[in-house]
């Protein structure tokens, strides 16, 4: 196969065919090897005028007299005259090139040579305008995109097969999608189980408590108590916020309502704990009682795999072990009531020796100081609001014995928890026969009080100093 040579044409367009890519024009022929010139025979010929290569493609193609055109390149000569027409007005409606971008100039053809002398009478041929493939525009220079767009070819078979396809892509990964949210809303359950087991073996230690909410024990059990609080209020809020599509969506919003159920409870049992003999416990622990059995009910309906949340939220010893509590906390109580009235009775009587033991040091050191007679008092009671019963006797410190005390004075002063609360002095006028009080001797004696208007206090402790005693000795005749 003979190899096509690179030609030049006149507009400057290097080509390898036998037409011009830029302006259209043929390929010219090469020389003759014996020197004939029939570039300049052909010349002598009549040439047609001159034209571009747009208004060429524009021209119907000249045909031969006797040529016959087939009805195949008529339709092509004329998709390539419609073909050129709308490139000639994409043209028109290009912006106007500049420097770097415009065409090369369509060089201009040299007249036509006068016939020569030797070819007078020589007939002459009519032109016959070479016929042209279908003109193929040339590649748009650089920035520009004219021409004729090609024709798009339908796939619509292709273009529904690839609808199809991505629909059941779509559908696949939905049917993914919502498999692996169910797998992962199962995985959350079982978690959930785990922080609901953890509050049930909890609440079940209140029955080894001891009663007392100042134990060390009952308050580290009450700061776990929050802790379970916490944990599931942090399990609702994510079982609110799941993808649980239908399948699981009854079963998560039960279960979320027996997670905010069980929350209430460790509510209730820590306000027992802290509080079991306060007015409301006993409502308190009603409560718990009919929550922990409608815990069971709202578990016992939830069905979701791989877990047990009947089992795990089953808390119906609750309020026993709440009632178990209370009543140690009453037998710890009852403890320390016994032992502080123990105590309280202890120190009363230990408070009343004191007294005693004061009141027979005083009573002592009078005696030790007495050289008459002297009323001593050993007990001072009140009988009405105004009327003060004395107990004691009558000392005799002299020297003879003595018959009767015709007067005397009473001091009393009373005292409640050492604080003096009342003090007056009452007067003896009346003959008070002791019989023979012999020196040394003592002679009970009950006297008694009363004052002017005057309400008496509460007191302990009393303080009693007779003056003025006027006695009578007994005289031996």
């Amino acid at each position: 196969m003979e190899e096509k040579q690179e030609w030049t044409c006149a507009c400057g367009q290097k080509n390898s065919g036998n037409f011009c890519e830029m302006c259209g024009k043929p390929r010219p022929e090469a020389q003759p090897a014996d020197g004939s010139n029939h570039e300049a025979m052909e010349n002598t010929q009549p040439q047609p005028p001159v034209t571009t290569a747009m208004e060429t493609q524009a021209q119907p193609t000249a045909q031969p007299a006797d040529s016959v055109v087939t009805p195949e390149q008529a339709a092509e000569a004329e998709k390539a005259a419609q073909a050129a027409m709308e490139l000639q007005q994409q043209a028109q409606q290009m912006p106007p090139l500049d420097a770097t971008q415009s065409m090369p100039p369509v060089r201009e053809l040299a007249p036509m040579p006068q016939q020569q002398p030797w070819q007078q009478g020589m007939p002459q041929q009519p032109m016959v305008q070479p016929q042209q493939p279908p003109y193929m525009a040339p590649p748009p220079p650089p920035g520009y995109g004219y021409g004729p767009m090609p024709p798009k070819k339908k796939h619509t078979t292709q273009i529904l097969i690839g609808i199809v396809v991505a629909l059941l892509i779509v559908a696949v990964g939905a049917f993914a999608y919502v498999r692996g949210a169910e797998d992962r809303y199962v995985a959350k359950c079982v978690k959930g189980e785990e922080v609901v087991t953890e509050v049930q073996n909890l609440l079940k230690e209140t029955k080894d408590l001891n009663g007392d909410p100042d134990a060390d024990a009952t308050k580290d059990f009450v700061v776990r108590l929050d802790k379970a609080g916490e944990n599931l209020d942090k399990l609702a809020r994510d079982l609110k916020s799941s993808r649980t599509g239908s399948k699981y969506k009854d079963a998560n919003q039960k279960l979320v309502e027996a997670v905010q159920l069980e929350r209430s409870l460790i509510d209730d049992t820590k306000t027992v704990v802290n509080q079991p003999l306060d007015k409301g416990t006993d409502e308190v622990v009603k409560r718990v009682q009919a929550n922990t059995k409608d815990l069971a009910e709202r578990a016992g309906e939830i069905q979701i795999p791989k877990t047990d949340f009947a089992t795990a939220m089953q808390l119906s010893a609750l309020p026993d072990d709440l009632k178990a509590y209370i009543n140690k906390k009453k037998a710890i109580e009852e403890q320390k009531r016994i032992e502080a009235e123990r105590r309280a009775a202890e120190a009363e009587a230990a408070r009343k020796q004191a007294i005693r033991d004061r009141q027979a040091a005083r009573n002592q050191r009078i005696i030790d100081a007495s050289n008459g007679v002297e009323f001593l008092a050993t007990s001072v009671r009140r009988t009405s609001a105004n009327r003060l019963d004395i107990d004691g006797y009558f000392y005799n410190g002299s020297y003879n014995s003595i018959q009767k005390v015709s007067s005397m004075t009473l001091n009393i002063t009373l005292y409640n928890n050492g604080a003096q609360v009342y003090s007056d002095h009452f007067y003896f006028y009346n003959d008070m026969y002791l019989g023979s009080l012999s020196p040394k001797g003592r002679q009970n004696q009950s006297l008694w009080v009363t004052t002017n208007g005057q309400s008496i206090p509460e007191f302990d402790e009393f303080e009693v100093n007779s003056t003025n005693v006027h006695w009578t000795y007994w005289r031996n005749f």
